[in-house]
């Protein structure tokens, strides 16, 4: 059986022998060949006798993902297992430990295995004693001790173990998190003192914080928490005076907050300064991965060692996210949508990055420059002064946005061409975009997206992209109006905004305006911009149907709850409904008593 490189080396096992793979055939070009050629060579000395090497294939066939031979890699394993009782050394100790554990060449026995693994471990082999500590941490095969797992640990670090130290390190996180364990932070802060001891650069930097307030720590463990702080801010101190930007920058921060040492404003700009010149050189120089200009570009966002300059920031947070920075996409869509008037922004550039987001798979900046496209593109169609340019400009930005599957912007773009608003109307292109979004909006839907599913039933409703079907219109609001109920229930500001735009209109559920008042004032609670809005058009509209406006077929007119509805309208600032007071008020004098 033929084995390829899609086989996945997925465990501790096979992580051990690929990298000697790789030193066996080091000789080769990139990494891809040495391991075909480490792979190779290691199966030719295995067919020339050598067990070692046999044993190392047999753990392949083992866990190969696409074509594992079972039968094969066991009889493999019998015939090292043969072999390695017959020898007394720390490996032959070590490989025997794994078979007895996992029954390759030998039935299944824990005990064997433990008595393997121990005398390896005692002959001073490193990733034997990580198995010694793993298993007295889990406390099965042998009585469960912290302190003897600890012991192995510290052995099997200090023997170049390179597996101990994240597993000490994922000890800390399980408990802290309460991940397979009961949590307990003690615990957590036990292994992870250790991991820190040993080198985990995390694990340090977490025992140097400072705990929750609502955390009562010990007083050893109050100790250890200021050793680390203080032993963080001497390396911060050492390296920012060797030239390191990252800790000077770090620094600067300290000074600036009073974190560890005395605030110190002209210590904190001084370090500043400084880390703006040592992130801006090695940005020029040597930043293959984009680190340095991401920092630099937080330097230009918030003025920190340089004046602040937006666009600047703009185009060091580009050059990050071309060199493979996946957080730099991120804050450079947040920086655009927070400033949306920046200069230079053209509808090719804004495609440009959601494509390179989109292959960092930062679906988070994709939508979110999707959204800052779908700003400009609206700026520009609902302009006062409609022209030419504003029309080709408000088309371009839209089709940014809907050529990356957005389907806001495909409506919109469908609605311009539609309603000839910008020109001459293209009912062919309209009928493309609106057929472009109900694909989306079907796939979304049907994954019970309450957005997609409303936006799916107005296309139905309407025959745009679909088919005019009133029945599937009604199953879809009603779908929505659901999953936006059980949203609004748990505090989803915006579903609850939504929910009660549809008991306003009375889609997916009977028109309730009580039912639509709750959850906007739910959603403006939260401080939901969007919410305050919505539910001053509900008020215009209330207030118009109070006046058998927005209803005729109301026989009763009722000026007072008219005057009601639309002070509150006013008051939410809905300038139509301020507006709609002011003439009732010159009609019929002061309203508020009437």
């Amino acid at each position: 059986m033929a084995l390829t490189l899609d086989d996945f080396l997925f465990d501790d096992q096979l992580a051990r022998y690929s990298e000697h793979w790789l030193e066996v055939g080091a000789d080769a070009g990139n990494e891809r060949e040495c391991l075909r050629s480490g792979l190779r060579r290691c199966w030719e000395q295995a067919a020339n006798g050598d067990v070692d090497r046999l044993f190392e294939i047999a753990v392949l066939y083992f866990f190969s993902q696409h074509r594992p031979d079972h039968d094969l890699a066991q009889e493999w394993s019998r015939e090292c297992a043969d072999h390695y009782e017959r020898r007394e050394d720390s490996e032959a100790w070590f490989r025997m430990a794994l078979l007895y554990k996992a029954g390759w060449g030998r039935p299944a026995d824990s005990a064997r295995a433990v008595a393997c693994l121990h005398a390896a471990a005692e002959a001073g082999h490193a990733d034997a004693a990580y198995e010694m500590g793993v298993v007295c941490w889990e406390g099965t095969a042998l009585p469960q001790s912290d302190s003897e797992a600890e012991k192995w640990f510290r052995l099997a670090t200090a023997w170049g173990s390179s597996l101990a130290l994240d597993y000490i390190y994922s000890l800390g996180a399980r408990y802290l998190l309460g991940h397979e364990v009961e949590s307990d932070q003690s615990r957590a802060r036990r292994w992870f003192d250790l991991a820190a001891q040993l080198g985990h650069p995390e694990a340090a930097e977490l025992m140097a914080m400072r705990e929750n307030p609502a955390v009562a720590l010990t007083a050893d463990e109050e100790a250890r928490q200021r050793y680390w702080a203080e032993r963080k801010l001497h390396d911060e101190e050492e390296r920012a005076r060797h030239g390191d930007p990252d800790a000077q920058f770090m620094l600067a921060l300290r000074y600036e907050r009073g974190e560890d040492v005395e605030a110190d404003a002209a210590l904190a700009e001084k370090w500043f300064e400084e880390s703006f010149r040592g992130f801006l050189s090695r940005a020029q120089h040597d930043d293959p991965e984009g680190d340095a200009a991401h920092s630099l570009a937080q330097c230009y966002l918030f003025g920190q060692g340089t004046a602040k300059d937006l666009s600047k920031a703009v185009q060091w947070f580009a050059k990050s996210g071309e060199a493979g920075n996946y957080i730099a996409f991120n804050d450079l869509a947040i920086l655009l949508l927070e400033n949306d008037r920046i200069d230079g922004m053209t509808p090719l550039q804004i495609a440009t990055w959601i494509d390179r987001a989109d292959k960092l798979h930062q679906r988070n900046a994709v939508d979110m420059f999707c959204d800052y496209a779908i700003r400009r593109g609206s700026d520009y169609e609902w302009r006062k002064e409609i022209t030419e340019e504003s029309c080709r400009l408000a088309i371009e930005w839209y089709s940014v946005a809907a050529n990356a599957d957005d389907v806001s912007a495909q409506v919109s773009l469908a609605q311009l061409y539609e309603s000839g608003h910008c020109g001459t109307p293209d009912l062919a292109l309209a009928e493309f975009w609106y057929r472009k979004a109900a694909i989306q909006n079907q796939r979304l839907a049907a994954e019970g997206n309450p957005y997609a599913q409303r936006d799916l039933a107005c296309l139905y409703e309407d025959g745009k992209g679909v088919e005019k079907n009133e029945a599937m219109a009604k199953k879809w609001f009603m779908e929505a109006a659901e999953r936006f109920q059980e949203r609004a229930e748990k505090g989803d500001s915006a579903a609850q905004c939504e929910l009660a735009d549809m008991f306003c209109c009375g889609a997916g559920v009977n028109f309730d305006p009580e039912e639509a008042e709750k959850w906007y004032q739910s959603a403006c609670a939260s401080g939901s911009e969007q919410a305050e809005k919505h539910y001053g058009n509900f008020c215009m509209k209330m207030g118009c149907m109070c006046l058998g406006l927005d209803a005729p077929e109301r026989s009763i007119v009722d000026r007072h709850a008219a005057v009601q509805w639309l002070q509150k309208g006013a008051k939410l600032g809905n300038s139509h409904a301020a507006d709609a007071l002011d003439y009732l008020q010159q009609r019929l004098g002061d309203c508020s008593g009437q």
